[in-house]
């Protein structure tokens, strides 16, 4: 996945990352986590399967 920001994002990210110990990759994956659940994608399973939601359609491939 290709992902550009604005020079300003960018320069914000690093400050907050150096503030909070974190890696780009971790602000990165919980942002997306947050974002797909917010949305209601549903989770995967440990075989990463999408799980579907209970009374919701499955989704399609």
């Amino acid at each position: 996945m290709n992902t550009r920001v604005l020079v300003s994002t960018s320069q914000r990210l690093e400050w907050f990352t150096k503030e909070h110990g974190y890696t780009v990759t971790n602000v990165v994956d919980v942002a997306l986590q947050e974002f797909l659940a917010r949305k209601g994608v549903p989770d995967v399973d440990t075989l990463r399967e999408i799980v579907a939601r209970a009374g919701g359609p499955e989704l399609a491939d």
